[in-house]
């Protein structure tokens, strides 16, 4: 039987429901309604029980900031970091939350989807990056950034992963580290200048490149595979102005940047 209903609350109403998973939980209000479900002949609490079933996942991440997303084309799943650290992974298709993946201690700051929608990397305010399996639910490996637990440190503003040579790269303001998806081992780490600091970055994989763009307009083109500067160019379009973001064009392997005065940039090869 259900537990003894709080005063003035009708026994069986919606209202002692609400009241019940609010004091007690989800989980505690679909344990009353396991032992309760067997004993009563009542295809209405049956439909109760299910349909809490069905939101519980989503019930848990109420109240939770979303702060990251990403979408597994192959598979149909959304991929949603939020502030409390949590990683939810939504079927779009039976739209529930399928696995909730508790890895970082810190808020989300960006995920990353790839080896055909099955894989994702997440990376956090903790300065931790989770490798998760999103068919399984199961966590892979959490690689520490190897930065300080300075506040003031910049975070990982984006994550680029190349398949081919199984290397995530995870990029910030000031640094860029690259990591072995294997054997979980930093490659190599690009500093950059904290007086001018990087405002976007991309990995042009069929170019075995790495291309950072900074707030004064400096583009720096890398190895992606050992991190050695190649060249470096200012972007003569850009006057008395700022860049505030940038988008790779992975097909045309180029960058497209834009300005706090409207300025569009396209960079490829280092010329505009």
């Amino acid at each position: 039987m259900l537990p003894t209903a709080p005063p003035l609350l009708p026994r069986g109403s919606m209202n002692w429901i609400s009241c019940r998973g609010i004091s007690g939980g989800i989980e505690g209000l679909l344990d009353d309604f396991d032992l309760c479900a067997p004993q009563v002949d009542c295809p209405e609490v049956s439909l109760v029980r299910e349909a809490l079933q069905l939101c519980r996942r989503a019930v848990e991440l109420r109240g939770m900031g979303i702060t990251a997303m990403a979408w597994s084309l192959e598979e149909k799943l959304l991929v949603v970091g939020t502030q409390e650290g949590m990683v939810a992974v939504w079927d779009m298709e039976e739209q529930q939350v399928i696995h909730s993946l508790p890895g970082h201690t810190g808020e989300v700051r960006c995920v990353k989807v790839f080896a055909k929608g099955s894989l994702a990397m997440s990376a956090s305010k903790d300065h931790t990056l989770c490798l998760w399996n999103l068919l399984s639910g199961q966590e892979k490996f959490t690689i520490w950034d190897g930065a300080s637990k300075d506040p003031t440190e910049p975070q990982i503003s984006s994550l680029h992963v190349d398949e081919a040579k199984k290397v995530v790269y995870s990029a910030s303001s000031s640094k860029v580290n690259a990591w072995n998806l294997e054997t979980e081992e930093l490659i190599f780490r690009i500093l950059g200048d904290a007086s001018d600091p990087w405002v976007c970055t991309a990995v042009l994989a069929s170019r075995a490149t790495l291309l950072t763009v900074s707030q004064g307009g400096m583009v720096s083109l890398w190895s992606s595979a050992t991190g050695t500067l190649q060249r470096k160019q200012h972007l003569s379009s850009i006057k008395e102005e700022t860049i505030t973001c940038g988008v790779s064009v992975q097909k045309q392997r180029k960058m497209v940047t834009g300005s706090s005065k409207g300025s569009i940039s396209l960079v490829s090869n280092l010329t505009e």
